[in-house]
């Protein structure tokens, strides 16, 4: 079968024609505050939780908790048509809390997303339409310990569940009867990754931060159900008839991924990084659709950004107090259709309120957007021009402390 011809019909709720592929879209892993900066992953801040590195934890100072969603909307294109795709999600909900030279973390974020709906014109006489839903969580654990002043190391383990279906409607030309099938995926796996990160101080109050990941890699387990209705008209018979044919259990590998950071600046004032993630996505495949046209290879994405404060501690001019953001990014997927590398470039902005309340100085409200593009209208295939708005919570408290009282 040669998907991706893509006479596209994306509507409102769809999220992006590329997630009919294997568990669909990968999700954005950090924050709102790492992903107003282009998805920069070295950062390092007593005040905030880094998801991509658990050795950050050990530097948190008191407890955390955090929550974001997002509300994605782009437009659609291929050479024969154009749409408009719209979906909201929970981007993540988080606490974490010190522990002496530890720190400790949990939380749920989705891992996935699946939601199109494509028409393919297999043949003169035979047409199809896709429509596919769900996606694949995360619910983690993760921890990081200060091993000296400037190093710190830690590990996340993650379990990963979900629900994908997929419905397939075909009509032939000239045929009375009409098929449909439904396929259905109960996902789920762990997996294991590695962090450390090293902070210094240097000279006119700047700090340098490095950070590397390792993640191990994992397999996803899909157990699998397919139903198939033979629709018949109404003068024929009352309701359709049904066929279960046999749908294996099956596998997909989620691919080991290592990932460099390296970033400089004053904390308080300013600061700017790069990252560097890489893996190779070839053991990749679908669940259920023999799809030829699709292939994986080498994924890297390249991260630039950082933040400036123009006053962080002034308490008459509010808007000095607020935190700035930007970044760059540019992913090569790893997703090849038609021959063609599925790339993704865009550009980030963001702000950070702190609280008003004096009392609680580090607690704060996020908001970003992020605008790129996705894809390419060349081979056949769709592209997408997008933007995201995303806003997230920060709360930070210290809890446990005995008060003293004169």
């Amino acid at each position: 079968m040669m998907l991706m011809t893509l006479p596209l019909l994306a509507q409102e709720n769809i999220a992006s024609p590329y997630s009919f592929f294997g568990v669909g879209t990968t999700q954005f892993k950090g924050t709102t505050e790492n992903r107003s900066m282009g998805g920069l992953n070295v950062l390092q801040d007593s005040t905030q939780v880094n998801f991509f590195n658990p050795a950050s934890l050990a530097g948190i100072k008191n407890t955390i908790f955090t929550i974001g969603g997002s509300y994605d909307s782009a437009n659609i294109s291929s050479t024969t048509n154009t749409g408009k795709a719209s979906s909201g999600i929970l981007n993540y909900a988080a606490v974490a809390f010190p522990m002496g030279k530890f720190g400790i973390g949990a939380g749920l974020m989705p891992y996935s997303s699946v939601g199109f709906r494509l028409e393919d014109q297999v043949s003169s006489t035979v047409s199809r339409k896709y429509g596919g839903s769900g996606g694949v969580n995360k619910l983690f654990i993760n921890g990081g310990y200060q091993v000296t002043d400037e190093l710190a190391l830690g590990m996340e383990l993650a379990h990963h569940f979900g629900n994908i279906g997929i419905n397939i409607h075909q009509q032939t030309d000239g045929v009375q009867f009409t098929t449909t099938e439904i396929d259905r995926s109960k996902v789920k796996g762990t997996e294991v990754n590695f962090g450390a990160h090293y902070k210094t101080k240097l000279k006119n109050k700047l700090t340098l931060q490095a950070s590397f990941i390792y993640d191990f890699g994992s397999t996803l387990t899909s157990e699998n159900e397919s139903v198939v209705y033979i629709n018949k008209p109404q003068l024929i018979a009352t309701s359709a008839d049904t066929l279960r044919p046999v749908t294996p259990d099956t596998e997909m590998k989620i691919a080991k991924k290592v990932s460099f950071g390296l970033g400089i600046g004053d904390m308080n004032k300013w600061f700017a990084g790069i990252s560097y993630d890489a893996s190779n996505r070839s053991g990749f495949g679908t669940r259920f659709l023999n799809v030829s046209n699709i292939s994986y290879g080498k994924a890297n994405k390249f991260s630039l950004g950082g933040y400036f404060i123009p006053n962080k501690y002034s308490f008459g001019k509010y808007w000095k107090r607020v935190t700035y953001r930007a970044g760059l990014r540019f992913e090569n997927t790893g997703m090849i259709v038609n021959g063609i590398q599925i790339v993704d470039f865009g550009t980030s902005f963001g702000i950070g309120l702190p609280m008003r309340n004096p009392r609680d100085p580090f607690s704060s409200f996020n908001f970003g957007v992020d605008i790129g593009k996705k894809g390419t209208t060349t081979e056949g295939l769709a592209k997408e021009n997008y933007v995201n708005f995303h806003v997230g919570f920060t709360l930070n408290h210290r809890w446990f402390i005995k008060k003293k009282y004169n």
